[in-house]
């Protein structure tokens, strides 16, 4: 089930998203803008929750104490930030979340927030599941953040990722079971402490940052202090890790990056090369070019020519 705001007129765009999405929140005001408000959202539903992959342009909305009192708020809310930042507040609490980030919604409490524009994954669970499950600690979490990136967030968080590649391709009845499998994750979650140090060592630890890495090919930007923050370590704790394995971070970075390409050569003969590139994170192709030849022994163009010798392929 999908809404967006495509074919509308910029008159009807707020209204209809208000009406049909933003039904628990109310509208505060949207930014000054030559460009209409611009939103979608993918929602699959389930028996104790639904889903949701949600973008949305620049909006700041509240959730009062009386409108709390008026509709009850009979959900829980999970999300997580996938792409831009955000800002919410809780009473007198106030977040920033940035990609990477979980965080937790009791709609019968009051919150406002200042979404700018993003992309996030969530779950809309069943309240009164989440306490027969949880009892009393599931009123409790509402406005915790999730940032030190213990195996179990990092665990949620790429099941929320996959669901949103993968649900598209699923019956109804297979949608629902995964996403039954997804909420019973994030009840696990609230039973954990938030913003708890992770306690990944060596092996764990190295597998943790390289599937960070991995997830996070097509971010441009991605660098050291992204990565320790998703690993909630510090930057020397970081470093430190990967030069026990004899590597460094930002050239595991690049290498990753490049290893993507070539293999994204072989399984997508008919992409453009200058796409994969660019889906990898490499914004320069002709940075990337010297890169990729540089590492390899031969242009990319090379790997898809089946006369290229057995030598550059096991470079």
């Amino acid at each position: 089930m999908e809404f967006n705001t495509n074919g509308l007129s910029p008159n009807d765009t707020l209204r209809y998203w208000s009406a049909t999405v933003l039904k628990r929140m109310e509208v505060e005001r949207t930014a000054p803008s030559d460009k209409p408000f611009q939103a979608r959202l993918r929602r699959s539903l389930a028996r104790n929750g639904e889903f949701w992959d949600h973008y949305s342009d620049l909006l700041y909305v509240e959730r009062s104490r009386e409108r709390c009192a008026r509709d009850g708020g009979e959900e829980i809310y999970i999300g997580l930030i996938v792409d831009g930042c955000s800002n919410l507040e809780f009473g007198d609490r106030r977040f920033a979340l940035r990609p990477g980030d979980i965080y937790i919604v009791d709609f019968s409490q009051p919150i406002r927030a200042e979404w700018l524009p993003h992309r996030e994954l969530g779950l809309l669970i069943n309240r009164r599941h989440a306490i027969d499950i949880l009892g009393d600690r599931a009123k409790m979490r509402s406005g915790e953040i999730f940032r030190a990136r213990s195996s179990f967030t990092t665990l949620f968080a790429s099941h929320l990722r996959l669901l949103a590649a993968e649900a598209p391709r699923l019956a109804q009845a297979e949608q629902s079971d995964v996403i039954e499998v997804a909420i019973q994750l994030a009840l696990l979650l609230l039973r954990t402490d938030p913003l708890a140090p992770p306690r990944l060592e060596g092996a764990a630890f190295m597998a943790a940052a390289r599937r960070q890495i991995s997830e996070r090919l097509s971010e441009p930007d991605l660098s050291p202090d992204d990565l320790a923050a998703a690993l909630g370590c510090s930057r020397a704790t970081l470093y430190r890790h990967f030069e026990r394995e004899g590597a460094g971070v930002v050239e595991t970075i690049r290498d990753s990056r490049l290893e993507s390409v070539k293999e994204l050569l072989s399984a997508e003969p008919s992409a453009s090369i200058s796409d994969l590139a660019f889906r990898c994170g490499f914004l320069d192709q002709s940075s990337f070019n010297k890169m990729f030849k540089r590492r390899f022994g031969a242009a990319p163009s090379q790997f898809r020519d089946p006369t290229l010798g057995t030598r550059s392929r096991s470079a």
